[in-house]
Formats: C-alpha cells, structure tokens, sequence
C-alpha cells in the first residue's frame, strides 16, 4: 500500500442542495480507487487489487474522476475543498479572524498517511481528524478521533502527517467567487480565502489560477508563470523536458513606467521636497534602509525604479481592500511627480504613506512581489553605484559562491524570483533544444506551441507551490513541514491538444520525479485527474478511475482503461453519450464499427469528413488512415508474391 494515496469520500446525508447539487440527498460512497472496497458501510481491503506501491513510480498514486457535464466531478471535488477550507477555520489557519465555518457540511475523506490510516470528517460545524494503524478494515468512530474543533496551537502538529492540496482548473466557468454564498462581515466567500498563499502555506489548499470575482487575469498568470519557470530553471537548468535552459534574456521596458508620469526626464532634485513622489521615495529608503541620496540620482534605470515604486504602492492603496484605509488621494498617478501636500493635512498625509509602506514592507504575498524585486535592485545598486543598469544580466541579484557561479541550492523559489530583475526590464526566457545545443538557434517561450506553454505553465504552477513546500524546515515555528501532496488537475485536458493529452500522464510523472531527485526527505505524491479525455484515461487502470454518472459512481464501463484503444474508449457511450445529437451519435457508432471491422470505401471516408468535431472526426481519420495504409501493404505483400509464384513457375519452364 502506499505511503499516501486518498482512497475515498463519502457524502452524508442532511447536505444543502446548494452543496450537493446533482450528488444524491441521501449520500454514498465515492472511492478513488479499490484498493479498498465499501462493505457494510465500512471500507474492508480489497485482496484483489492489482497495483504495486511503485505501480506510477516511487511514491507516486493515480487516480481518475471521469464523467459527462453535469454527472458530479465538480460537486464531489467542492464538497472536498469545503472541507479543507472548514479545517483551516477551525484550526485558525487564516489571517482573516472574521472567515467562518460553512454550516451543514457533512461528509468524511478517507486516506492512508505514512503507514496509519487517517480520515477527516464535517459533522455540520463540528471537524475531526481521525488516526489509526493500517488494518483490514477502516472506520471512523469516537475512539480513533485524533484532533477535533481546537485552535492552531493544538492542531498544527497533525498536519504535518496531513496533507496540501494544490488544484488547477483553467476552465473560465470554474471557482467564481459570486456563485457562493458570501460572509455577511467580509463579503467574502468561502473560495475567495483559497486563492491567496501569504498565509506561510498554513492553509492546506490552494486553488489555481488566482481569480479576481471569477476573472483571471492572463497577463499577470502570464508574468507569474514566466518567473515561476525563471526560478525552476535556476534551480535545476535540463528540467524543461527536451530542452536545456540557456539564459534570461533581458529588454528596457522603462517605456511602460515612464509613459505614466508627466516630464519624467527632469531630474529628482528639481521635485518638491515635500511633494508625494519624494516623500513616498524617501519613506521607502528609510523603512528599507536604502542608502541612496534621491537629488544625487542621474542614472535612468534608477530613476525608473523609483518611479516604479511610487506608482506600485499608490496602486497597490487604490486596488487592494486592506489597502484602502492607507489610500494615497490621487486621481491621476501623472500628477503625483508634482503635487504639493495642502498645508492643512500634510501631517495625515505622511502618516498614511508611513503606515502604506509599513503595510507593504510586512506583506509577503505576489501583491507586493514587484516592490521586493526593485528594493532587491536598488540595494545592488547602492553597492555597486557605477555599474551599467542598461547591460545587467538575470543573474546579478542572485547569491554567488567564491567561483561566481549562481548558488541557491538552499534558496526556496519565492525567493529566487524576488532577485530577478524587476518589471522594467521585460525577461525572455532562452531554451536549446537538448539534443541540437551546439546549434546557434535560440528557442523561447513564444516559439513553443500554445498547447507546449499550457503544459509548461500548469506544471510550474504545481511545481512551484511544491517546492516552496518542500523548503520548509523542520520544527519551523508556525509553518508546517508537509511531505504529502495532494495535486487536483481539473479538466485538465483543456488547452492540449490530443498528442499532449496522450503523453499528459507520462511527463508529469517525469517533472515529480525530477523534482525529488536529490531530496533526502522522502516525499509523496497523489494526483486527482478530472479528465473526459479517453487519451489520459488510457494511462490510468479501471481500479483507479472513479466513474460517475447522474451524481453516484457507476460501475457499467466494463472494458479496463490502462492501455485500452483510444478508439474503443472512445466508441464507449460513457463518453459520447450527450455531447452530440443522437442520430449522429449513432452514425459515429457505426463508423467506428466498420473500422473495427477493417471496413474502407470511399463513401465511408466521405461521412468522416462530415463529423465537425475536431476530436471525433481526427481519430476516425487516424483508423480510416492505419486501414488504409494497412491494405495498400497488404496489396503490395500479395502483389510479391504472385510475382514470386510467376517467377518460381518460370524457372521450372
């Protein structure tokens, strides 16, 4: 049995609608996978389960959740993120005093956790953590309760044998803050608290990508991903698979700061002293402890930086909630290089830009990324005042040993990107392809295909979050040192074309291993994929798919999936079945029966031509082209040997 692996949940009665939604009022089991079976309402272990602990790899489990729009994938996997966020509340986990428990949830997640069974259960507002030994039969009952309803003191130590969550869902349809009921005080809900990670990753789950009421903001996953991927690659230069990471080429984007300021070329000095953009500036020199004389600054890249910070935080006051009651009043940032406080609030004013940088400065999250990576800059350059900004590499920020080679083996990756360069200079990450790097021809980020990007950017995501996990420390006051993971890939197959979904599972079996290579923790991996895609399902064995159908899990797929043809998957009506008009959904049928029959005429190939759904219709080409193929070979091979007879017949005469 693994190390960790979650084997079930099970739904209880007395749900709101609003939670269950298509899952049945009066509950039922859902088990990811059967190494463990339900009898008499009980899980008992299965002794025909065919897979190894190292079936997927070292410490590694699969699973499946599969199903048609509207069977129940998203309500069982909210149920579960419900729960997690119920934990985090009761175990004082959030910043924000004021998030509080969702009522009336009721339900239990079992799994197997370093060689103990373990299960977590919502009894309405009640939690529980339950621990036993590994038996043949696991329930949960009062005398294996572990932990129940107490504060992070107490409960802080369980979860270092619990686990963190990481879920990715790119689908725009997915996690909108509005379709929840909201907190009366906060007019917060309950999925607004799992997006942010300034919490030390205390909380164990965190949902990505980061929305805004349901908006994802592409530009800035963008940005992140590309810094994400920046830290990865510093941090293990081949981990791209196929290519090796060459440099980060970097470009002047001082443009984008300075267009925002009126006459941004006049020299600091001739600002008002009292003006906002000095004192604004001078209050981050002294909170930072910068040594750098603003009225002596020439160089362009500098003055850029402090242009930056002052629109950074005048934003960061103006967009940000808890930023608000420090909110710089200025309607145009243009004006902010000019302006003069009125005599009779300058006192306030100072005092509100003090408590806005005090604010910024305690704030570790992305929010205030932008501003670490400029102070990291301007403390370079109070130490090397007489360099050239214009020609720095990605690099000059990062601690170096004796040799001048990079050395952040002990450096988490939030602090890694933290030293790159910051946003006005536009970075451009440089690959080789890993079998041509004696070949001149640089490749980068957006030379790759869009289904290449996706892949890099969801795996960097995950990866990122792990290994920031993974740099936590031992007995590290009020962070906790996880060593399960719990990966969540939500219609993952959106975005990828077929070939990656068919090579999907494989690399990212690949980037986790390469991940803890030279770890000397041992670390453990289980992976939820919520998938309709038959290609990534053909990776997974049926004993680890969890099929749903009108909200309970199903048992009539009776083909195995592991290996199966993607063809045969595909004819299954667990997959076609509603997601096209009937008539055509017979008509399909049909063809793949003829192709399976070895079947190809010209008429035949004509009503493949008609089906209009790019998946569909490319995997009835694929067939119709193997048969085809297939024959002019078999013609070819027969045409041999009637020519081999003729000769043999000539050779007697």
């Amino acid at each position: 049995m693994a190390n960790f692996s979650i084997i079930a949940l099970k739904v209880l009665q007395d749900n709101p609608d609003s939670v269950r939604k298509v899952l049945p009022k009066e509950g039922g089991w859902y088990l990811f996978n059967q190494s463990y079976i339900v009898e008499k309402n009980v899980l008992k272990k299965n002794e025909n389960y065919p897979l190894k602990d190292d079936f997927f790899g070292k410490n590694i489990s699969i699973s499946a959740i599969v199903g048609k729009n509207g069977s129940g994938k998203s309500s069982l996997l909210e149920l579960f993120f419900r729960m997690l966020y119920n934990l985090s509340v009761k175990m004082e986990l959030f910043d924000d005093k004021k998030a509080e428990v969702i009522e009336n949830i009721n339900a239990e997640v079992y799994f197997i956790s370093n060689k103990h069974f373990c299960g977590l259960k919502n009894d309405n507002t009640s939690v529980y953590i339950f621990k036993q030994d590994i038996a043949d039969r696991f329930e949960l009952n009062t005398s294996t309760i572990d932990w129940k309803d107490k504060t992070t003191k107490d409960g802080q130590n369980y979860l270092e044998s619990f686990f963190y969550s990481i879920v990715v869902n790119y689908s725009i349809q997915a996690y909108i803050s509005n379709d929840y009921d909201k907190n009366k005080t906060t007019g917060l809900s309950w999925i607004d608290y799992l997006f942010h990670k300034n919490d030390g990753y205390l909380t164990p789950l965190v949902l990505n990508p980061k929305r805004d009421d349901g908006t994802v903001n592409m530009n800035t996953e963008y940005g992140l991903s590309i810094q994400r991927l920046s830290a990865l690659l510093i941090k293990n230069n081949d981990f791209v698979e196929g290519y090796v990471f060459n440099s980060i080429k970097l470009a002047d984007y001082r443009s984008k700061i300075k267009n925002k300021f009126k006459k941004p070329n006049i020299p600091i000095s001739d600002y008002s002293e009292n003006g906002r953009f000095k004192t604004i500036s001078k209050e981050f020199n002294r909170q930072y402890k910068i040594d750098l004389d603003l009225n002596s600054i020439n160089d362009k890249y500098l003055k850029t930086a402090y242009y930056y910070l002052v629109q950074k935080a005048i934003s960061i006051s103006r967009t940000y909630n808890n930023y608000k009651k420090n909110k710089i009043g200025v309607s145009n940032v243009s004006k902010i290089l000019t302006w003069q406080f009125v005599t009779h609030d300058a006192s306030k004013e100072f005092k509100k830009i003090e408590k806005l940088v005090t604010q910024i400065q305690e704030d570790k999250s992305h929010i205030t990324l932008k501003i670490r990576q400029v102070v990291n800059f301007l403390k370079y350059a109070e130490v090397h005042p007489n360099d050239d900004f214009s020609k720095i590499g990605y690099d000059y920020f990062l601690p170096k040993n004796e040799k001048g080679e990079i050395e952040v083996k002990d450096l988490p990756l939030d602090k890694i990107i933290e030293r790159l360069p910051p946003s006005f200079y536009q970075q451009e990450i440089i690959f080789k392809k890993k079998e041509d790097t004696n070949k001149k021809d640089d490749i980068t980020i957006r030379d790759m295909s869009s289904g290449e990007r996706q892949f890099l950017f969801s795996m960097s995501t995950v990866l990122y979050h792990i290994k920031n996990l993974m740099s936590v420390s031992e007995n590290e006051e009020k962070r906790v040192k996880y060593k399960n993971f719990n990966i969540v890939l939500d219609e993952i197959e959106l975005c990828f074309h077929p070939e990656y979904q068919r090579e999907f599972v494989k690399k990212l079996i690949g980037y986790l291993e390469r991940l803890v290579e030279n770890e000397t923790n041992n670390y453990h991996f289980n992976i939820i994929l919520s998938t309709h895609s038959p290609f990534i399902l053909s990776d997974i064995p049926k004993c680890n798919v969890l099929f749903l159908k009108e909200g309970k899990q199903c048992y009539e797929m009776q083909e195995d999936t592991f290996g199966a043809n993607i063809h045969s998957l595909l004819q299954n009506a667990f997959f076609l079945n509603g997601t096209i008009g009937e008539f055509a959904k017979e008509k399909i049928n049909k063809m793949f029966e003829r192709l399976h029959k070895g079947e190809i005429d010209e008429n035949l190939y004509k009503e493949i031509k008609l089906v209009s759904e790019p998946f569909i219709r490319s995997q009835l080409l694929k067939l119709y082209n193997e048969l085809v193929l297939n024959k002019k070979v078999e013609d070819l091979e027969k045409r041999i040997t009637e020519l081999e007879n003729l000769l043999e017949r000539n050779d007697k005469d």
